[in-house]
């Protein structure tokens, strides 16, 4: 049986990007976590879909992608031996969001 992952992740502006013109956009950072363990997962594949933008966790089960333009994003969370999670984002210029996905 596949385990299951719980991702908190949370969107919200970057604020030093509103002084670097060439560098504008968002970010959606949070963590990883096994939802039977509720310990954080390393190296599992944080992305937006049909994109290059993503990274995988560290340790800490930590990721952040930034830089994201405004828009729906779908946010793609998968490593093997867990279930694949696949959420649609809204990013607003000025927004802080706070999601639990199981």
């Amino acid at each position: 049986m596949k385990k299951w992952l719980l991702i908190f992740f949370i969107c919200c502006i970057n604020p030093a990007n509103l002084l670097i013109a060439q560098n504008p956009g968002n970010d959606i950072s949070g963590h990883v976590y096994d939802q039977a363990s509720g310990k954080p997962v390393e190296n599992v594949n944080v992305y937006i879909a049909n994109t290059t933008w993503g990274m995988s966790t560290d340790r800490d089960g930590y990721y952040i992608i930034g830089n994201l333009p405004a828009g729906i994003h779908e946010l793609v969370v998968s490593m093997a031996g867990y279930q694949y999670v696949s959420k649609s984002v809204l990013i607003r210029m000025i927004l802080i969001c706070r999601k639990i996905f199981v």
